[in-house]
């Protein structure tokens, strides 16, 4: 008898058939798993309907909002979010209200046939038509930019119990409109402000659109005397504006118009038609319930973001698709307004906005004039330095190139003048360089240009940063320090892709880690690394600092022990400092980062051609650089910037701006060329050979070291 326990033998299996019971269940504890990752990872599906046409100016921010607000939150389009968008038109083609309604039943239609995750609904005509007839199902609703009261709407179709709990399966965004705080804001611009108008169409938008402005304004002690004129056709507008005009008790007005029959053509027209007609001919200050609205030409006010509204709602949306009822979530006022202006319209008015509310401005947008050989646009120019020293020159060379290029050109339809700072080698002092800066702001406030053009961190500082929020479009190049420092000094940009305010331009950073890789494979044997560099000056200083917090921060990225970082503020300790690196041998290269406006023995600054051309003399080490154009002058090597390509960089933006764009809208770059150069003379002269791939891979290659024309370098063989 078997000493084997019993219950092994209850039930005889062939050993084949074992294993395969065996391979199965292995098979099925694997699939399990991916079974259910699978159906954790469904996509999850939208239905979006919009009131009007794809692209309409209302509508499409907020759309765009809600999907970047969703992929923000890890819901991706094509990705893991599907979305069907169902576009009503009710501006211009369905604009009856039988119209919108069959629009609203053919997307009933859509969304019972399959049923989404999500019904998201852009603006009043689709909150109405789809919203209501989905309140009390199964499917989840979000609207956005309702102007109608939540109130009205529920008497009409039961869908909450309040705003803070609705407690069924519809919330939102409520699209509160600022008219308070817009007026508010023009009477202390306009003191003897009189009366105020809101011209609102009569679709069903501005319907809402009225009731909630008497909402608002009713019982309220607003300085002027405000009230709401209808106006349904573009012949109305045209009368409308004219009595504007003409009557002197008027001083602003408040269109909200985004859509008009024509008595003429029988056509709708809408936003796009109709901002750039009041703009042209309208005389008074116009108040702006939106961000967009003032981008497109109107005066300003207290606006409403469309796009940051639309993320509000795609906030809520992504909470919905994770597993929150919708009826939890509370129905929301817009949060995101802001204090908005535009500057190229109150020029048009001639109208001045005090500098304190003009410095409180959250959002400023700006535009050049179209220059003509009538009324050539004024350009003035700013360089940090003296004429003809510093990067400024072959920026603005390479600038104005690039705009003759595209058609805009000094003596045709530019007026250049400029002015120079003198700040490298007259004024060092931190206080004369002030000094100057004042002077330069006082050349641009007696001649009134219609841009400004800075070059070079002193100019940055000193002229740029108090002319921030100020009326004047102001373009910048040769910026050494991170625009985020300068920020907190003084604020000119909410960030570099969207500045929101009157500045823009081309930073100077360079891409250390880039250049030093470079520098490695020019000379693999090199270990170790000098630093020398001017601290004669506040930016060099914090250049200075950046470079030593850039070592410290990315040891991986330096292939070379920083064996010394000297500051040197006099011409005779540069040359003092750079003859010891020189004879010390663990010292393998050295890196003069900037020695420019060194202090001579008469209190002068010195030039950097003159500090590089005792350097080229004296100093036989290999040395680089991290910009094409000391290149040039004479160090070994560099994969850096190239400045000519900034000035180009700048033309681009200038352009944009010329054709429109503002600026607060134009992104804060980055250099986009870091090129490799050499100096062939300089190799020569220190005993460097190149390895021919490296030399294949130059953009520009230099024979003379130009600041140091007299040593003459063997012929290459």
């Amino acid at each position: 008898m078997s000493d084997q326990p019993a219950y092994l033998f209850k039930i005889k299996i062939p050993l084949v058939h074992v294993v395969v019971l065996l391979l199965c269940g292995l098979l099925c504890i694997g699939l399990f798993p991916a079974l259910s990752f699978a159906a954790e990872t469904q996509p999850k599906n939208i239905f979006l309907v919009s009131s009007y046409e794809r692209g309409e100016l209302c509508s499409q921010p907020q759309e765009d909002g809600l999907l970047e607000e969703l992929a923000r939150e890890g819901f991706i389009e094509n990705q893991n979010l599907a979305v069907r968008r169902f576009y009503m038109d009710t501006k211009r083609n369905y604009t009856t209200p039988d119209a919108m309604a069959a629009q609203g039943r053919e997307a009933l239609r859509e969304i019972r046939q399959s049923p989404p995750d999500l019904v998201v609904t852009l603006d009043d005509n689709a909150t109405r038509e789809v919203m209501l007839p989905l309140a009390g199902s199964t499917i989840p609703v979000i609207f956005s930019g309702l102007n109608g009261q939540p109130e009205d709407y529920n008497l009409k179709v039961h869908f909450m119990n309040n705003r803070e709990r609705p407690g069924q399966n519809v919330t939102g965004v409520y699209e509160k409109l600022q008219i308070e705080r817009s007026l508010a804001l023009i009477q202390e611009i306009i003191p003897n402000l009189k009366k105020v108008v809101a011209l609102l169409d009569r679709t069903p938008s501005g319907d809402a659109i009225a009731k909630q402005l008497a909402c608002d304004t009713a019982d309220k002690k607003l300085p002027p005397n405000f009230f709401i004129e209808r106006i349904g056709t573009w012949q109305e507008m045209e009368a409308a504006i004219a009595r504007i005009n003409r009557d002197p008790e008027i001083s602003a007005y408040c269109p909200v118009l985004t859509a008009l029959s024509s008595n003429n053509t029988g056509k709708t027209v809408t936003l796009p038609e109709i901002l750039p007609w009041l703009i042209k001919h309208c005389h008074k200050p116009d108040l702006s319930v939106s961000f967009l609205f003032c981008q497109l030409g109107l005066f300003g006010g207290a606006a409403v973001d469309f796009k940051a509204m639309g993320a509000q709602a795609g906030a809520q949306a992504a909470k919905i698709l994770n597993g929150t009822p919708a009826g939890e979530l509370p129905i929301e006022d817009a949060s995101r307004w802001a204090i908005v202006f535009n500057l190229s319209r109150a020029r048009q008015l001639e109208l001045t906005i005090p500098a304190d509310i003009l410095g409180a401005a959250d959002i400023i947008y700006n535009s050049l004039p179209l220059p003509s050989p009538e009324k050539p646009l004024r350009i003035m120019i700013i360089h940090s330095y003296e004429e003809g020293k510093g990067c400024g020159p072959i920026i603005e060379k390479a600038m104005l190139d690039g705009l003759a290029r595209a058609g805009y050109e000094d003596g045709i339809n530019l007026s250049i003048t400029h002015h120079f700072m003198k700040s490298r080698m007259t004024f060092l002092a931190e206080g004369a360089i002030e000094k100057q800066g004042q002077a330069a702001i006082a050349a641009i406030t007696t001649s009134d240009p219609d841009m400004v053009v800075v070059f070079d961190d002193n100019a940055v500082e000193y002229v740029m940063l108090p002319l921030a929020k100020s009326k004047y479009p102001i373009f910048f190049a040769g910026m050494n320090i991170a625009p985020e420092i300068y920020n907190q000094e003084h604020q000119f940009m909410q960030n570099r892709a969207h500045p929101g305010f009157n500045i823009t331009g081309i930073t100077e950073e360079n891409d250390h880690g880039k250049n030093f890789r470079f520098i490695k494979e020019l000379l693999p044997e090199a270990r170790t690394m000098a630093v020398v560099s001017s601290s004669s000056t506040l930016f060099l200083r914090r250049m200075n600092q950046n470079l030593r917090q850039w070592l410290q921060n990315n040891h991986a990225q330096c292939p070379f022990a920083v064996v010394q970082f000297t500051e040197v503020r006099t011409l005779a300790d540069y040359q003092e400092t750079m003859l010891k690196l020189a004879a010390d041998p663990k010292v393998d290269i050295i890196y003069p980062y900037v020695p420019i406006s060194l202090i001579r023995a008469d209190g002068s600054g010195a030039p950097l051609a003159e500090a590089l051309a005792w350097t080229f003399k004296n100093i036989k080490k290999p040395d680089f650089t991290w910009m094409i154009d000391f290149v040039k002058m004479g160090y070994l090597a560099t994969c850096g910037i190239d400045l000519e390509a900034c000035g180009h960089q700048l033309a681009g933006k200038i352009e944009k701006a010329i054709q429109g764009s503002p600026l607060a809208e134009i992104a804060i770059s980055l250099p986009q060329k870091y090129a490799i150069a050499f100096n062939l003379a300089r190799a020569r002269q220190i005993g460097v050979n190149i390895p021919l791939e490296l030399l294949d891979g130059a953009a520009v290659v230099f024979d003379r070291m130009g600041v140091y024309p007299e040593y003459q370098p063997a012929p290459a063989h």
